[in-house]
């Protein structure tokens, strides 16, 4: 993939349209980063918006004594910067390339007429700061994490922004040495040794080379579960895994169970939306309702059911209380007309 069609893959630029992306491609050339080279540094100005369009980069920021404590790892589509250069500030954080990132910059002027000449981009880019928000609530949840599940976050992280070399065969393999690990994390590496050591034993691990050679992908991804998707981050990231530290998996299927009489015992899965009403053409047709009463539904960006009500004259309600529009949690009981519905959450 190559030159306009790597901006369209950015849903903040993708809203502008194909014309669009092939001017951006032709007055903003990319430049291929040096592996492992520092492309950043915290508190130099900004003055571009940085637009990743291929490969990954490492975001950190280094202590006084050299430490280099990893925050992001960002993998394209995706831009940075753009919260310095919305509020005229210099660099918060340092980034490095992973690999021979492809990298555009945008000046600060351009871009504000861009978002001014495009609405849609600008929801777009709203949309992809909401989303890298949510991803950095979750990463403070580290500070309360072990440290094997810290090092299995880190090396899942790695292998989801795609920093892993597939000549080595179908494992995912990391190019991340004892020292790397400890300093991304901020810990002395005699501590990363022993979990890394453990690791092999338990045969989650296997050193080949230069390489970590995950052995047991599915190991490491339950053992970091409550802090999952923490540090990768690209536009477009699913966020289902955020809903919860306790369940941090999608939930996969909602389903409503019949309580009325007449009727009880009944129960209906909801994958992605159900209509609930009297017209025969509902999903979930049912007597004595306005004909198209409320609709269940999965939020299209995250792991949350809704419900919403369509009809003005008909009430809807979640545990007795009428509403417009809410979240369904397990056991919630929708009440519309004389039907009763109860709320089963299953991931």
């Amino acid at each position: 993939m190559a030159g306009a069609d790597l901006w369209m893959r950015n849903p903040i630029f993708a809203a502008a349209g194909a014309a669009a992306c092939a001017d951006l491609f032709e007055r903003f050339p990319g430049r291929r980063a040096v592996p492992g080279v520092e492309i950043v540094r915290a508190g130099e100005s900004l003055e571009h918006l940085h637009v990743l369009l291929d490969g990954s980069v490492r975001v950190y920021h280094r202590t006084a004594d050299g430490l280099e404590v990893t925050v992001k790892l960002l993998r394209a589509p995706v831009v940075y910067g753009d919260i310095e250069l919305f509020h005229d500030l210099p660099f918060l954080e340092s980034v490095a390339a992973i690999d021979a990132a492809l990298i555009a910059r945008i000046p600060q002027g351009d871009y504000e007429l861009f978002l001014d000449e495009h609405p849609a981009c600008m929801r777009a880019h709203l949309e992809h700061l909401s989303a890298a928000f949510c991803v950095a609530a979750r990463n403070e949840q580290q500070l309360f994490a072990s440290l094997d599940r810290r090092i299995a976050n880190l090396l899942i992280a790695h292998v989801k922004v795609g920093a892993t070399a597939p000549a080595l065969g179908d494992k995912p393999a990391l190019a991340l040495s004892q020292d790397a690990i400890a300093r991304s994390l901020g810990v002395v590496r005699r501590s990363v040794a022993g979990v890394l050591a453990d690791f092999t034993k338990a045969g989650i691990l296997r050193r080949r080379g230069e390489h970590l050679v995950i052995e047991d992908v599915l190991h490491l991804e339950k053992l970091c579960a409550p802090i999952a998707d923490s540090l990768p981050y690209w536009i477009g990231m699913p966020l289902d895994g955020l809903g919860s530290v306790e369940n941090p998996g999608p939930v996969s299927r909602l389903s409503l169970e019949l309580v009325s009489a007449g009727a009880a015992g009944r129960v209906v899965a909801v994958e992605r939306e159900l209509s609930v009403g009297s017209d025969p053409g509902c999903d979930l047709p049912l007597a004595d309702l306005a004909p198209r009463h409320c609709r269940v539904f999965r939020s299209a960006r995250g792991g949350r059911y809704w419900v919403q009500a369509l009809s003005s004259k008909a009430a809807t309600l979640v545990n007795d209380t009428p509403v417009s529009r809410a979240v369904l949690r397990d056991g919630d009981v929708i009440s519309i007309g004389a039907q009763r519905l109860r709320v089963a959450l299953r991931a």
